[in-house]
């Protein structure tokens, strides 16, 4: 999967779990608040994040 740079990005330095494991967490039905917290991050960021990851598969 190709990364835009909104996962690339500095962002990365306040994250502290990978995209993957954030993915990992979210099928296995843990909340985005509660990521997001794991993540230290705000849940707005986990739902950009998971926006940003569906536009890149959908190919748009």
């Amino acid at each position: 999967m190709e990364r835009c740079d909104f996962m690339s990005r500095g962002l990365k330095k306040k994250r502290t779990l990978e995209v993957e494991e954030i993915i990992s967490l979210y099928k296995e039905g843990e909340s985005t608040t509660r990521i997001a917290k794991l993540a230290n991050v705000s849940s707005r960021y986990i739902n950009k994040l998971f926006k940003s990851i569906t536009y890149l598969e959908s190919g748009i």
